[in-house]
């Protein structure tokens, strides 16, 4: 096909289209990581889960060709190792056989020797090929057994994310109830208190001949104080009412060595 007019079978067209064909199928079994998290992203599967995949797999690969290049050394092995030990033996007996072949004749032995050297070195043969499957054999369990510790320990991750992600969402409400009620309890006015309105007479009841902690017991905190060297006064607003009018206002509580002496209201 040097010219650019060449003319082909039609036999030759077939493969030739064939061949194309496979290698565009090889070609496109291809894809770019960014294809693939814009999948995963569409799929709702977390980046990091995409991570851990790309690493599992690469690693599952290189384990599995690791192990095909170790079970392919080793049948290389036992293979060169049977090619040299038939050649040895093979020379070892021909060693042996050389003076009974030279005394006796070459050509009359020919026959029924060579069928005895293609047993024995079947039968070797046989032997190595039996202990390399053994051994084959023995490799594909443990290999096995490596499989299925991989799986549960997979298992076992899995169900341990299960918890983490179980926990979390269980722990997740009460954490946003409370946050909600500082923000609402932030945010809501802080009512004023109002004091507790009581009658002129209640009133010199509950503060006469009281100390200062007990007043304050009694009838809370005052509007304002004065002391006057002996004298200390007391000026409650707003708390006070009066039985007959109804009014409500203030009242004064005189404090004389330690306790109330008099209650005068306004």
């Amino acid at each position: 096909m040097d010219g650019s007019e060449s003319h082909i079978s039609e036999d030759m067209v077939v493969k030739v289209l064939a061949e194309a064909s496979r290698l565009q199928a090889e070609t496109d079994k291809t894809y770019l990581l960014e294809d693939l998290r814009k999948v995963c992203a569409e799929s709702q599967i977390l980046p990091e889960n995409l991570e851990k995949a790309l690493v599992n797999v690469d690693e599952e690969q290189y384990r599995a060709r690791k192990e095909k290049m170790l079970r392919q050394d080793l049948i290389q092995k036992r293979r060169q190792e049977f090619k040299n030990q038939g050649i040895k033996s093979i020379s070892i007996g021909m060693k042996l056989l050389i003076p009974a072949i030279a005394v006796s004749s070459l050509f009359l032995f020919r026959s029924k020797l060579e069928p005895l050297i293609d047993d024995w070195i079947f039968r070797l043969n046989s032997q190595h090929q039996t202990q390399l499957e053994t051994e084959i054999k023995t490799l594909q369990g443990k290999l096995f057994t490596l499989t299925e510790t991989q799986k549960d320990l997979k298992a076992q991750l899995k169900t341990t994310e299960s918890k983490l992600e179980a926990t979390r969402k269980a722990e997740l409400p009460p954490i946003q109830q409370r946050v909600t009620g500082i923000v609402e309890s932030v945010r809501r006015p802080i009512a004023k208190q109002r004091p507790e309105v009581i009658n002129r007479k209640d009133f010199r009841n509950r503060v006469m001949g009281k100390t200062e902690q007990e007043v304050l017991q009694a009838v809370g905190r005052p509007s304002s104080t004065s002391d006057l060297s002996t004298l200390v006064f007391w000026r409650y607003v707003g708390i006070v009412k009066d039985e007959i009018s109804g009014n409500i206002g203030g009242a004064k509580v005189q404090f004389k060595n330690g306790v109330v002496t008099k209650v005068s209201f306004r």
